[in-house]
């Protein structure tokens, strides 16, 4: 299976044959419930920004993506 990750009770093996832990299970982050108008506002495009960054938090604390 080369370049894929697989799975084997609960523990990954990644491309390379490290062994990755599962990572743990992260709080749901809530859809991002709104419609943008043709002009978007200000507060329509920080509520983006704000949701991008609880998923990127989410991901970090996961550790599927590093902080660097």
């Amino acid at each position: 299976m080369a370049g894929k990750n697989r799975a084997k009770n609960s523990v990954f093996i990644d491309k390379t044959g490290e062994i990755l832990t599962a990572n743990p299970i992260q709080p749901a982050i809530a859809d991002l419930d709104q419609t943008i108008a043709a002009t978007p506002t200000q507060e329509e495009v920080q509520a983006i920004s704000d949701k991008v960054d609880s998923i990127l938090a989410a991901l970090r604390s996961a550790k599927i993506i590093s902080s660097s």
